[in-house]
This record gives C-alpha cells, structure tokens and sequence, in this order.
C-alpha cells in the first residue's frame, strides 16, 4: 500500500485484512481504497476551498466597511470645513469685506512703533493684499518684519549721518584748538 501512495489508515488497515481473508478480492480492495483516499482528498480540497471564499468574503466585508468609515469621516470633514469657511466668509461680510486680523494688524503695527506712521502700515499691509497673500499670521509677520526692517535700515542712516556730523565737529573743534593754539 505505501508503494502505490497510499496513507494506511483505519480504513486501509480493514480493507487490506479483508482483501487477505478472501484472497481472490485484493485488486478490488484496492481500488476501493484508492477511491477512499481520491474521495478524501476531494473532501480536503472542498473544505479549503469554503474556508478560502468564506475568509475572502469577510476581508471583503471588512474593506467594505472600512471604505464606508472613511467615507463617512471624509463628508464629515469636508462638511466642518464648508461650516468653517462659511463662518470665515460671514465674519469677513461683515468687518467691511475684510477679515478682522486686518484690523488687528492694522492697529499693532501702527500702536506698536514698528511702523512711522498709519499711512507706511495701510502701505505695507495694501501691499500684502496686492500680492496674493491672505492676510494671516505668515502675511502679519511679514509685514512687521517690513516694517521692521524699514526702521533698522532708516536709523542705520540716521546714526551714520550722526556719526559722520560728530565726526566733522570732532575735527573742526581739533582745527579751532590747533589754531588757536598756534596764535599763542
């Protein structure tokens, strides 16, 4: 039997004492074997089969349901974002069609000294709208920084026209003492 590939078994163990007993009947007890074995191994490959289409069905349900989650938190998503920006548009309608960190601006740049004067801050923060740029946090920052550098570069020139006119004092008052000086 283990030549022919056979797995002895209960089965195969019955039906070869029987095929012995009777002698005459070994063939047909072999192919009564070999028909258990070829029927066992269909039954095996069916089960798997099931197992196989049972466990794609539940990934499939499974990835069905994910697909509906995520759809779910991406309406909800997009919806939140629709509320948001229609909040944002309303605020905006109403502060004069502007929105209200323009005024904020506005005001700290002006009060907060970085800027000369109100016209130099509406300037900057007109030159902001004029490029594109919302006016947010990256755009109010910019405009402080403008503003800001506007400042350093003009009290740069300041103080070399300072230190130049202390300087020429400086010289003259040394020319006025030479002389006076070399009139004793």
């Amino acid at each position: 039997m283990p030549q022919r590939g056979l797995e002895p078994c209960r089965f195969s163990y019955s039906a070869a004492v029987s095929a012995c007993a009777a002698a005459s009947l070994w063939q047909q007890a072999m192919l009564v074997l070999a028909d258990v074995v070829v029927v066992n191994i269909k039954q095996q490959q069916q089960h798997q089969q099931q197992h196989q289409q049972q466990h794609q069905q539940l990934q499939h349900q499974q990835q069905q349901q994910q697909l509906q989650h995520q759809q779910q938190l991406q309406h909800q998503q997009l919806q939140h974002q629709q509320q948001q920006q229609q909040q944002y548009n309303n605020s905006s309608n109403n502060n004069n069609s502007r929105p209200c960190s323009f005024w904020l601006v506005l005001l700290l740049l002006y009060l907060s000294g970085f800027c000369l004067s109100k016209q130099q801050a509406m300037l900057v923060l007109a030159g902001l709208a004029q490029s594109g740029l919302e006016l947010d946090v990256v755009a109010c920052s910019s405009g402080l920084s403008a503003c800001n550098n506007y400042n350093n570069n003009n009290n740069k020139q300041e103080q070399t026209t300072i230190t130049t006119t202390a300087t020429n004092n400086n010289n003259n008052n040394k020319q006025t003492n030479n002389n006076n000086n070399n009139k004793q």
